[in-house]
């Protein structure tokens, strides 16, 4: 590890936020080594660049050539040096570059970047005339500068006539360097002047633009923000320069804070904690006391009062002086834990997630390190949060996917981050789940993490009772009797309802009933998802959308079948067959505005709609009294997935709807609809018996030798055209095997074969898997074909631990 203090004649170890491993050594400048120390972002000299980079340690190594920092961005480190080892953990255990971490924990737009600016120079092109792509690109750039690496990306085989305009002088590059995000923005607008009738008069008369303004303005004596002020006064930008120009308005800084909308922050009593929930408080203060770490899992049914003990567990941390991050699984739930946390303990409780704009981001950010902010709710990065004095991690519904970055580097897991620095900073760690994960249970079961358990509902309210029926015996494949029944007896009793259905769009793809062709594609190897209200075809996975054919293009038959199911389908249904019922669905298209989930929730929460209606983001964490009946329309569709977990995501997420209902006085109902009603992930969840299917998961898990027994890393290779993947997959496979018999461990290597989404993207996709006893044997042998392994035209991407098999 490099050396983390600053002592004279030593040089910078600096972290560039690059998809590279290496470690770059930069001189300090006498002037700036007073500010020098671990964490400070600086910009420095990069080949015939300069970019921004964070100080990551310090040594006496002095290379040839060695290049000196340039300046300080910011004397405030942007992480501490226990945050600095988190960092360098994920690196390692992940096999991420260090840079790339450290990127994902800032927000952007604090870094200095220097764009290359391409300008043209009106000059007469008799030169380029005999060249068609020179003469284009440089007719483009005498309507406006391009940035070099847009033109890199938009017009890559034109870099010859680039290269040759350059030559001739008729183009010119010029660097622009923006500046990283300051401090708090001028948002506020407010007269400089009393309102005097006699100039309101001269303006209205040359100037009627402005003469609205100021009387607008007139009216509000502490000033308006300027968003408010251009949607009252429509067309008022220029306007409101000319007024700035003469003095007579001016702009303020108004003090950030978070605008949450919705919100029902009144104070309630605090409830009597059970006896279940004293025993857990007990164990949790016993910890925070001794400043001990410990990793607590938090297992109650829902209802159970798990909430009770996170705000409990943050109030003593706050006692302490300290902070408290508490993670959640889904944006969507933000909503009720923002309320409740802002209900005890108000402005000290801040949202921090990735749909906040990159302003928000950064104030809350600074707040954060400034320890403005004690009390932390987000969504995954949110584990890098730079508190200052860490008291305690809470992960709520532990168990879910979202926690693990998929798609993009670094791949980590938030949960088992949380727990490292939760141990690194000798903080308390509490993972909560009705449904734990089936590595978390095992942990508990060994000992290494202290099992809270809330066996109970609060106030002795009974689970729901829960009806499976057998789709196979139904004649409608939408709703069964059951379900329709169930439905017309809670509309006339007036209480709510939630149905669940684990897919977005009206039906799940087209077919033509007469060719039997069905539109897929051109990107992904998967047909397109229909979206009726748009009248769109659309990919779930890259986004591609086109409209949906009035006739087939193979056929020109015009007879289309709507096969499966998805929200949008189920919408319509409910609107043909119940009237009288209004239906509020929520889903991520319908979710896309900034505060859409909030706003959805709390409506439906107050009685404004009679169903809610989704796909994930309504089966976790909602604590709504009202709702009487949970409806599961397809309990098979994760039942289905090639994928080892597909059992244990089934069970949690049944259960998890499940739990959605019964938690008011009325009690509640459950139906699962099925066509694999024997199936044990399903009937344990009718029982909310987790004990139950643990102990059948956990045989399957041993015998296959797969997590917890096994730690797994999975290696997708992905190419444009497929068989260079087919040959670098198995070429890859090889060069590991005979690392590993060269090595002597003991590792297995399953595949490589096409990943079940064979095409993604456009790309082609193969993947390798390895399972192996022993924690970090097998990034050793990764590391190793990483290096000797390069091939152009191949990325490959390394996942530990995945989630995911798709």
């Amino acid at each position: 590890m490099a050396e983390q203090k600053f002592k004279e004649g030593m040089n910078a170890i600096v972290t560039l936020p690059l998809p590279v491993f290496k470690r770059y050594i930069y001189s300090i400048p006498l002037d700036l080594a007073p500010h020098i120390k671990i964490g400070i972002p600086v910009f420095v000299p990069f080949g015939k660049r300069n970019v921004t980079g964070y100080i990551t340690g310090f040594c006496r190594e002095t290379p040839e050539g060695v290049k000196a920092i340039k300046e300080i961005i910011d004397i405030q480190p942007f992480f501490s040096p226990q945050l600095l080892e988190v960092f360098s953990w994920i690196s390692n255990y992940y096999l991420t570059p260090p840079g790339l971490v450290i990127k994902a924990s800032v927000p952007p737009r604090l870094s200095i970047k220097e764009t290359v600016l391409v300008f043209a120079r009106e000059d007469s092109p008799k030169k380029i005339l005999n060249n068609s792509q020179a003469l284009s690109l440089y007719q483009k750039l005498l309507k406006r500068p391009l940035s070099r690496n847009y033109i890199r990306w938009k017009y890559s085989s034109f870099l010859d006539a680039y290269n040759l305009l350059l030559r001739t002088g008729l183009i010119y590059e010029k660097i622009k360097k923006t500046l990283p995000s300051g401090g708090a923005m001028k948002d506020g607008v407010t007269l400089t002047i009393p309102f005097e009738v006699s100039l309101f008069k001269r303006l209205s008369g040359k100037a009627p633009k402005q003469a609205e303004i100021y009387a607008y303005l007139s009216k509000i004596p502490n000033g308006v923000r300027k968003q408010t002020l251009y949607a009252s006064v429509k067309k008022a930008y220029t306007a409101v320069k000319a007024l700035e120009k003469k003095g007579i308005l001016t702009f303020f800084t108004i003090p950030f804070e978070q605008k949450i909308p919705c919100l029902s922050v009144k104070k309630k009593k605090k409830p009597r904690l059970t006896q279940a929930q004293k025993k857990g408080m007990d164990k949790i203060r016993n910890a925070l006391e001794q400043r001990r770490y410990e990793t607590f899992l938090l297992f109650g049914v829902t209802g159970s009062g798990k909430t009770e003990i996170y705000l409990r567990t943050a109030e003593e941390i706050l006692k302490m002086g300290k902070g408290v991050i508490i993670l959640v699984s889904e944006v969507s739930l933000t909503a009720q834990t923002v309320e409740v946390f802002k209900a005890r303990f108000g402005d000290s409780v801040v949202l921090y997630h990735s749909r906040l704009s990159d302003r928000e981001r950064i104030e809350i950010w600074r707040g954060i390190r400034e320890g403005k902010y004690p009390v932390i709710i987000g969504a995954r990065f949110a584990i890098f949060a730079p508190l200052p004095n860490l008291g305690a991690i809470i992960i709520d519904e532990e168990h879910e996917s979202t926690y693990k970055q998929k798609g993009k580097e670094p791949f980590y897991s938030a949960r088992d981050t949380a727990v490292l620095r939760a141990r690194l900073e000798k903080a308390v760690c509490i993972l909560g789940s009705a449904t734990p994960s089936v590595e978390s249970f095992h942990n508990a079961q060994k000992g290494k993490y202290t099992l809270i358990e809330l066996p109970e509902r609060i106030d002795e309210r009974k689970l729901p009772s829960v009806k499976i029926v057998d789709m196979r015996k139904e004649k409608d494949y939408l709703f069964s009797r059951s379900l329709k029944e169930k439905i017309k007896d809670r509309i006339t009793k007036r209480e709510q309802i939630i149905l669940f259905i684990n897919r977005r769009g009206f039906s799940n793809f087209l077919v033509c009933r007469d060719c039997g062709l069905s539109p897929r594609c051109p990107f992904c190897d998967v047909t397109l998802t229909y979206h009726r209200k748009d009248l769109l075809l659309k990919c779930h996975h890259c986004g591609h959308e086109e409209r949906a054919p009035r006739s087939c293009p193979a056929c020109k038959g015009t007879r289309f079948f709507y096969a499966g199911m998805g929200t949008q389908r189920i919408e319509r249904y409910l609107e043909k067959e119940f009237t009288e019922l209004h239906v509020v669905r929520m889903d991520i298209d319908s979710t896309k505005r900034k505060w859409a989930h909030m706003e959805l929730f709390f409506k439906f929460r107050e009685g404004e709609s009679d169903l809610l209606l989704g796909t994930q983001m309504v089966a976790k964490g909602f604590d709504l009294p009202k709702v009487t009946l949970v409806g599961v329309i397809s309990a098979d569709t994760t039942l289905n997935f090639p994928d080892f977990r597909a059992q244990e995501r089934t069970f949690q997420l049944l259960t998890q709807v499940a739990g959605r209902t019964g938690r008011g006085t009325l009690g509640g109902e459950v139906i699962i609809q099925t066509y694999a009603p024997e199936h044990y992930a399903i009937q344990e969840s009718k029982l909310h018996n987790y004990e139950g299917f643990y102990r059948k998961e956990i045989e399957i898990r041993k015998e296959l030798n797969y997590p917890p027994f096994s730690r797994l890393a999975r290696i997708i290779l992905l190419a444009s055209e497929e068989q260079q993947v087919h040959t670098s997959a198995d070429n890859l496979t090889h060069l590991i095997k005979e690392l590993i018999k060269k090595k002597g461990y003991k590792i297995d290597v399953l595949g490589p074969v096409p990943c079940p989404l064979t095409r993604l993207k456009g790309k082609y996709r193969y993947h390798i898997l390895l399972k192996c006893k022993k924690p970090f044997l097998i990034q050793k042998i990764l590391l190793s074909a990483r290096a000797h392994f390069k091939t152009k035209g191949l990325r490959i991407m390394y996942d530990i631990d995945p989630f995911d098999m798709m």
